[in-house]
């Protein structure tokens, strides 16, 4: 992975250095991959950082884990293309197999807002009534 000029290794150790103002990012630590600086889509953490981060948190029924995952599988690759999504993940606990995180980076707060009023996002929405408890959701501006 190449890091940017302007960028020291050290000051990328973890996701929850680089976000001290999220105050519920110690829940998901543990739901972060070990491979997270590497990119999965588009670039890496470190050169996105001042971006706006979307984060829904989920715990969903165990007899309907498969159905949730199989709905994100689908619906993942159109998130992606959105306009202004810059990466969009789905990640499971390593704690917990039935706890699910997805995490959104997005470009602007307009973007996003749109994202959230769509009808790909309402079909999200609708594959949340699997879940055991209502999901939360986070947003950290990095441009703040």
């Amino acid at each position: 992975m190449e890091v940017p000029p302007n960028i020291e290794v050290t000051q990328v150790v973890s996701i929850f250095s680089a976000l001290p103002s999220l105050h519920l990012i110690p829940r998901y630590q543990r739901m972060i991959p070990v491979s997270w600086l590497s990119p999965v889509v588009g670039l890496p953490l470190a050169a996105t950082i001042c971006m706006i981060l979307f984060i829904i948190r989920m715990k969903v029924l165990a007899e309907k884990r498969k159905e949730l995952c199989q709905t994100m599988a689908l619906l993942i690759g159109s998130l992606r293309t959105e306009k202004g999504c810059q990466r969009c993940d789905f990640y499971g606990s390593i704690k917990d197999e039935n706890e699910l995180c997805i995490l959104e980076e997005w470009d602007t707060r307009e973007n996003l807002n749109s994202h959230l009023k769509s009808e790909l996002f309402r079909v999200l929405r609708g594959a949340m009534s699997l879940l055991q408890e209502p999901y939360e959701k986070a947003v950290w501006d990095g441009r703040d």
